[in-house]
């Protein structure tokens, strides 16, 4: 069986702007504290996963521009993200994106 290794809240994701407002022109949403290598999935609150993106990220840091895997800008409400580090580790949380 396999055990995921749970990071606490000891060591959160930071994730800003939160909330993302494009009305504050925000563009890109950044997640740091990341390991050197992250896979990045965002999920809407139907449970469907919009976004999907593993990549190395050698400076601990993540961009998320707000559109889906299609290209097409995600509309306001609340995401589900869970990252996963190159350990294995999954941290999960929600952000809000205001349009």
């Amino acid at each position: 069986e396999d055990e995921e290794t749970v990071i606490d809240s000891s060591t959160p994701v930071n994730i800003y702007p939160q909330p993302f407002k494009t009305s504050s022109g925000h563009t890109i949403i950044y997640f740091t504290k990341l390991t050197d290598h992250t896979r990045l999935q965002i999920f809407n609150v139907a449970g469907e996963l919009i976004y999907d993106e593993e990549k190395n990220t050698l400076n601990g840091q993540m961009e998320w521009n707000t559109l889906n895997s299609r290209g097409e800008a995600v509309s306001s409400g609340i995401y589900f993200y869970v990252i996963v580090d190159n350990g294995g580790s999954i941290r999960k949380g929600k952000l809000a994106i205001l349009r």
